[in-house]
């Protein structure tokens, strides 16, 4: 299958700018001398249509550099790059393009290891990949490896894997489960003749009565080995920036490291009509990945062998020196939840479920808004309304812990698993109520929209909410403090957005927000304050933007210090294009800066935007 040819991937990043020139971006209004990242991001999006042209292996936008990158497979493709940016309204002035061997997946041979851990060899069919890493999914055990390390890549169809091969051990130890099928309408506007993912990962679960090591990976004698002397234990999983080293193991080429040159970059799959969006390139110096190598996991080391996941590896280049791995918030974007630490209460499979775990949530003091990685206190109770007696100590002890979403309730992804633990301050009978527990909770590391889920953990035996026991779900805003006096500042109200809208039409939102400033915001005048919107692509919290400048709403009057608008009419214009998107509302005062800049919160829903009916009518009074 030409998946699995030699051909790998690169990122070399040999600069061959098709010109130079000075930043036509539009400037920051809080530094002058750099380009907007709005406006970079904004571009960064229309280049999409970038992938029509045969040979074109990815684009990013760079904000370190303020300049965007496409990467093509040859320089005789300059023209024709240079032609349709100009057709799609961008300067090649602002563009740098860079030569970039074609991107594929990759495939390829070692020892029967039990327990199952991460980075050995697995096979299927007739072909050869690498176990990413076991994880627990909706309760059932199993593990993770590459989407196009099964029988047909995206959808399942009950891939059948075997460790090290099925001619040595022809005892399964695992089969497909869940492995989401790649289209169209997964890729951003204007992406046109491709399917889109966001990961190229697949969940299968393990066979009846075979060892898995939950949150191991092999841990071979030195960097470049093939020999397993160790294991590495996940203790958490992370989201790897630019210029961080992270590992990989792999059956072909063992333990590896590079550093990570670009993050979150749309990446075609050469040979194919694949996109995968928002993936993490690494490069070396060195050889780090060969043919066989897809499925390995990707990781930093915290301390000795305590590492952090990072996501799996699907792909490599010609010379190995450059690999792409699909990102955790990715992967769990698509797979849903997944528990990959050994100290995880999910170390066991949840037993049957019944009515022992039962809970009915009551009062609580959740805050609406946290800044990136805030500890904070929450006051909840509760009540048992199970058959068991909630123990705080013991071998399997009872707490109260939490999980983050991505996106408003009831959320996308799973962003955090594992929550800070509360314990019960006492032994809680059934019947018995919990009141304004002293909960500690820690916010997201990144700013946005997220979905706190409450819920009760019984360690090392079950989450309550997977025997069907309800959790506490709220909406809750991760963004950079405002600073002391600053005009930039709202707290939002009850809002009527739409969850569906027809491409292109428009529609009125009632919005509700109060001034939290310290200052008046003007209706009038050269900067007046307005009520707009942006739609982003996906669910939220999104990723890139789909459309920057909504459409303007003026405000009643001026708006002083603590005043609230009510019900404000604002209209909103659907994409033109249909899709999942995110509505985020902000404020902007004209000609100055936009309220999020400034670290003001915003509001957000997921809208789906649909085609509507070619015959449509609206029937009124008769007689």
């Amino acid at each position: 299958m030409s998946r699995f040819s030699s051909a790998l991937i690169v990122l070399a990043l040999v600069a061959i700018a098709l010109s130079s020139g000075r930043d036509a971006f539009a400037q920051s209004p809080d530094n002058p001398g750099k380009p907007d990242p709005a406006g970079l991001e904004e571009k960064h999006q229309r280049m999409v249509g970038l992938f029509e042209v045969k040979g074109v292996v990815f684009t990013d936008a760079d904000e370190a550099k303020g300049r965007l990158v496409v990467g093509v497979e040859n320089r005789g493709l300059a023209t024709a790059v240079e032609q349709r940016l100009r057709a799609l309204g961008i300067d090649p002035a602002l563009v740098d393009v860079v030569e970039t061997p074609p991107i594929e997946q990759l495939a390829s041979l070692r020892d029967g290891v039990r327990p199952l851990q991460g980075g050995l060899q697995i096979n299927f069919t007739n072909y050869l990949c690498t176990l990413g890493f076991n994880a627990v999914r909706d309760g059932v055990q199993g593990f993770v490896t590459n989407s196009h390390c099964t029988a047909s890549q995206g959808g399942v169809e009950g891939t059948v894997y075997y460790q090290s091969l099925a001619s040595t051990d022809p005892t399964p130890i695992g089969r497909e489960a869940a492995d989401p099928t790649y289209s169209s309408s997964k890729c951003p506007a204007g992406m046109t003749g491709k399917v889109c993912r966001w990961s190229d990962s697949a969940f299968v679960s393990h066979q009846n009565g075979v060892s898995a090591s939950l949150g191991s990976i092999a841990k071979p004698s030195g960097i470049g080995s093939l020999t397993i002397s160790d294991k590495f234990t996940i203790t958490g999983e992370g989201n790897a920036g630019a210029g961080v080293t992270v590992n990989k193991v792999g059956r072909t080429t063992g333990w590896t490291r590079g550093v990570v040159s670009n993050t979150c970059v749309n990446v075609g799959v050469s040979g194919t009509n694949i996109v995968e969006l928002c993936q993490n390139l690494v490069t070396s110096s060195s050889v780090i990945v060969s043919p066989g190598d897809s499925g390995s996991p990707v990781f930093t080391v915290a301390s000795g062998n305590n590492v952090t996941l990072q996501g799996i590896l699907w792909g490599g280049s010609t010379d190995g020196k450059m690999l792409v791995y699909s990102p955790m918030a990715n992967i769990e974007r698509e797979l849903g939840a997944l528990t990959t630490t050994a100290s995880s209460s999910s170390a066991s499979p949840p037993p049957p479920s019944g009515p022992q775990y039962g809970v009915a949530w009551g009062s609580h003091n959740t805050p609406a808004s946290m800044t990136p990685g805030e500890t904070v206190t929450a006051n909840l109770t509760f009540q048992n309304t199970g058959t068991i007696s909630w123990q705080p100590g013991g071998a399997n002890p009872f707490n109260l812990a939490y999980h983050w979403k991505s996106g408003s309730c009831p959320g996308g992804g799973t962003v955090v698993w594992d929550g800070v633990r509360t314990a019960m301050p006492t032994t809680v009978d059934p019947g018995e109520t919990v009141s304004g527990l002293a909960a500690t909770v820690k916010a997201p590391s990144t700013t946005g929209a997220y979905c706190l889920v409450y819920d009760l953990v019984q360690e090392g035996v079950t989450w309550f909410s997977w025997q069907g026991a309800p959790t506490l779900n709220v909406n809750v805003t991760v963004a950079e403090p405002v600073a002391s006096g600053s005009p930039y500042s709202v707290a939002w109200g009850s809002m009527t957005a739409p969850s569906s809208m027809a491409v292109g039409l428009k529609q009125t939102v009632d919005a509700t927000f109060t001034n939290t400033s310290g200052s008046t915001w003007p209706a009038g005048g050269s900067n007046p304050v307005r009520l707009s919107y942006h739609w982003r692509s996906g669910a939220c919290p999104g990723s890139g933007v789909a459309v920057w400048d909504g459409l303007r709403t003026l405000l009643p009057s001026n708006v002083t210090a603590g005043q609230t608008v009510s019900g404000l009419a604002a209209q909103v214009q659907a994409p033109a294009s249909a899709g999942t998107y995110c509505l985020v509302f902000d404020l902007v005062q004209e000609g100055v800066t936009w309220f999020s800049w400034q670290g003001a919160a915003t509001k957000a829903f997921t809208v789906s935007v649909v085609q509507p009916p070619e015959y449509g009518v609206a029937w009124g009074s008769h007689t």
